[in-house]
């Protein structure tokens, strides 16, 4: 299952720095989103986030 980044995003942007496949992204809103298509679940960005507002999708 893909991750998804959570209302608790502090918009750091340590997440998008360490993704290697370029899978996040920000919105219209300037909202952090992942891209699922290309993200490749390695979980590198969940390791970084320091508000744990990454979360795997159920």
């Amino acid at each position: 299952m893909p991750y998804r980044i959570t209302k608790n995003c502090n918009q750091c942007e340590r997440c998008a720095e360490v993704c290697a496949q370029g899978a996040i992204d920000r919105d219209k809103d300037y909202k952090f989103f992942i891209h699922k298509n290309d993200c490749d679940e390695c979980g590198e960005c969940v390791k970084v986030c320091p508000v744990g507002a990454i979360i795997r999708e159920e």
